[in-house]
């Protein structure tokens, strides 16, 4: 279990960045969740799916799992950092 400390989505030139703050990572958590904002972003499912994914507590209903290319870890923090 984790908890998502904040999410967000940005238009840089020709490309998103999903920014993703969390105490921990599931694996393919970040993945999953990019997969789920697709569906969404080429109008398959409707915004408010993503409120019903958290809701199920269900991976296995999520999108596709997005590929790795692109994803990178910019940083850790300890517990000092907070």
């Amino acid at each position: 279990m984790c908890t998502v400390r904040s999410a967000r989505l940005l238009a840089q030139k020709e490309r998103l960045l999903v920014l993703v703050s969390a105490d921990s990572f599931l694996h393919h958590m970040v993945r999953n969740f990019v997969g789920s904002l697709v569906e969404i972003g080429r109008g398959a499912r409707p915004p408010e799916w993503m409120g019903e994914l958290r809701a199920a507590r269900d991976r296995t209903l999520a999108g596709r799992t997005a590929p790795p290319q692109g994803l990178v870890l910019l940083r850790v923090l300890d517990g000092l950092d907070r």
